[in-house]
């Protein structure tokens, strides 16, 4: 394979398309969950959707790459979503630490809560002279 202008330009088509297929099925998936209540189904039928797209677009010229990537894009997103919606029986069971988990994007989801309320910093207890022992020089710029 030759690498030149023309093979570049294709590669950079199809990447923007499978970045923004990507990107277009997961704000339809969300737009989604109202209408297809079951995420098994939602993600499925948009995989299907990103499939179609594949099979149906003429990769001959720009705007057939373009939607070639967005259909790649949109199907590996939604088909990793069904893998991990089967895998997890929907969000019921833990996944286990491994290649698959990771691949999934699937971490574990932990909450922190932080408290907003200030608290009281007593300055008026902070020691007047800080150690300064990360210095190069600390003696020569102890005192300022």
């Amino acid at each position: 394979m030759n690498i030149n202008k023309k093979t570049l330009t294709d590669s950079g088509v199809l990447s923007t398309g499978a970045l923004v297929g990507s990107f277009a099925s997961k704000v339809a998936a969300s737009k989604l969950d109202t209408i297809l209540k079951k995420p098994l189904l939602r993600h499925g039928a948009l995989a299907a959707v990103g499939l179609a797209l594949v099979a149906f677009s003429n990769p001959k010229d720009v705007p057939g790459k373009l939607m070639q990537g967005a259909g790649a894009g949109m199907a590996a997103t939604q088909l990793s979503e069904v893998i991990k919606e089967i895998i997890t029986q929907g969000g019921k069971k833990p996944m286990e630490d491994g290649i698959l988990k990771t691949g999934l994007s699937a971490p574990e989801t932990s909450y922190v809560y932080v408290d907003s309320t200030p608290e009281y910093y007593p300055y008026e207890n902070v020691p007047e002279k800080q150690p300064t022992a990360f210095l190069s020089a600390p003696e020569m710029f102890s005192e300022v």
